[in-house]
């Protein structure tokens, strides 16, 4: 008598649906994983050109009131200065009104110049500036609380998936006369 052994390859139905569970839980956090690294990237990459923007506008509000000989007039908004930027020919100061303002939702610098124009935006235009606020401080005698000029400002951007990202700005420039 002859006996025979049925031996069957391969896979049960129980085993396939396992298997294919397995594989699908492995591909949704392959995709949710790719996802949340394509958010972080726009993510960062808004946040350092906020940081650039907001850097380069306080480089130019420092610039501006680096050698200033008077300040005219200091509103929330708005700052005009004199700056002094050299010597003539007699050694007297050259002194060149600076303006600088948001009017809408751009930070603007005027000073007269030739040739026109003479009044440059300093803003990027995939941002937006709010919350411009200049303030004037008078010294005290003595040099222990010099005179100052403080700037606060917001810059809001969207990342590439539609989040805004914002940041605050602020610096104290010390007048030195």
């Amino acid at each position: 008598m002859k006996t025979r052994s049925n031996k069957q390859t391969g896979f049960t139905i129980i085993e396939v649906l396992m298997y294919l569970g397995l594989f699908t839980i492995l591909c949704g956090g392959a995709v949710a994983c790719a996802y949340n690294i394509i958010q972080v990237s726009s993510r960062n990459q808004t946040k350092s050109m906020v940081q650039e923007e907001g850097n380069y506008l306080l480089a130019k509000i420092n610039w501006a009131l680096s050698g200033v000989d008077a300040i005219n007039e200091v509103d929330p908004t708005f700052l005009s200065v004199n700056k002094i930027t050299g010597l003539d020919t007699n050694n007297q100061p050259i002194i060149m009104p600076i303006t600088i303002g948001m009017p809408a939702r751009d930070l603007i610098i005027s000073y007269p110049g030739n040739p026109a124009p003479n009044t440059f935006t300093l803003n990027n235009s995939n941002i937006q500036i709010t919350d411009l606020n200049f303030s004037h401080t008078l010294g005290t005698g003595g040099g222990a609380n010099p005179e100052s000029v403080r700037v606060a400002f917001t810059i809001t951007a969207k990342t590439e998936t539609g989040a805004d990202y914002a940041q605050i700005f602020s610096t104290t420039v010390f007048l030195r006369k």
